[in-house]
Order: C-alpha cells, then structure tokens, then sequence
C-alpha cells in the first residue's frame, strides 16, 4: 500500500555570510541597504506615527472637550502611542519591514534569509536591541555607518540585516515562500 507523505522541504536556504554573498555573485554592498536609505525609512516611520498620534490627540481632544471630558482626553493621548506602535511592529513581524522601509524598498531579514519574525523581530531587535543602540548616544545606530555589514547594535543582537528587498529577492527566490512538496513512499 502506498502512504502519501507531506513533508516541507527547505529547497535553498542561504545563510547570508561571505560565502552564500560570494555564491550567489554579488557583494554585501549590492544587497544591504545604505546608511541613507535606513535613515529615510526612519524619517517615513517617524513622519507617519507622529502624523498618527496628532490625528489622535486632536481627535480625543475634540471628542473630550464635547462629549466626556479633559480624563479620557488623557488616557487617549497615553494609550493611543503604544497603540500605533504595535501596529507598526506587527506590520514588521508580516511584512520584514516597516512602512517606510516598504516605502524605500528595504526589509528585516534573520542572518539565514528568514522573516524576522515576533521574538527575533520585535523582542530581540525592535525592543531591546534598539533601547541598547540609543542608551549610549545613539552609537548603536551610528555603528551602521561604520560598520562592514551595516549593521547597528539591535541588528547584531537580533542577528538581522538590512537588505534592499528588489537584490535580496532576486538573488534568493526561495526565502520568498513556504515550498512543500509531496512525496510517494512504497
């Protein structure tokens, strides 16, 4: 009798090193975001959640000042921030890359070509990694500048690089999706 077995086969997963860069006939330079682009995506993200908290605060102010009162005003204006901040790393966790970073055509990828994801994307880089880059006078996120692979101190971390996502994409197809495949076993 014959089984069917699915089983999920990893049909090319690069570890981004020398190597796999050297392989695939590019340079890190080619595939990692610049200094530049990184630091646009910020000003984008920055832009958007400061856009965001005002549309809010004016909201609640308006809402507040007619209806309920300057308390809910107040709770609003706190909540409201943590609020549009888990949205936009719950955006990062899906998509590798926060809407500026989409914007500028660069992404989050783990060091073996891999989505990000909750623990390595938000805890390790988005929360811990980057509160240890601005503790000491934002050398963490100058160190992208110097650094070979241009990475910042939440980067190396989280054990993730910048890359721009149209290189990345073509030269490793395969990170782009789940493949499956079946197998007939006798």
């Amino acid at each position: 009798r014959e089984k069917l077995t699915q089983m999920t086969i990893d049909m090319y997963s690069p570890k981004l090193n020398d190597q796999s860069i050297s392989e695939a006939g590019t340079s890190w330079n080619e595939l990692l975001a610049s200094p530049g682009q990184r630091f646009v995506a910020f000003l984008v993200d920055a832009t958007v959640i400061i856009v965001l908290i005002g549309v809010t605060a004016i909201a609640s102010e308006i809402v507040g000042i007619t209806a309920v009162g300057y308390e809910l005003v107040g709770t609003i204006v706190v909540i409201a921030p943590l609020g549009i901040y888990s949205i936009v790393w719950l955006i990062m966790v899906h998509y590798g890359s926060s809407v500026g970073k989409r914007m500028i055509g660069i992404k989050v990828v783990k060091a073996d070509g891999g989505q990000p994801g909750c623990i390595t994307g938000i805890l390790l880089r988005e929360i811990i990694g980057k509160l240890i880059s601005r503790f000491f006078f934002l050398l963490g996120f100058i160190w992208i500048i110097i650094d070979d692979k241009r990475q910042g101190w939440h980067d190396k971390i989280a054990e993730t690089y910048v890359v721009r996502t149209d290189r990345f994409e073509e030269l490793f197809p395969a990170q782009q999706q789940n493949q499956t495949s079946t197998f007939v076993k006798n």
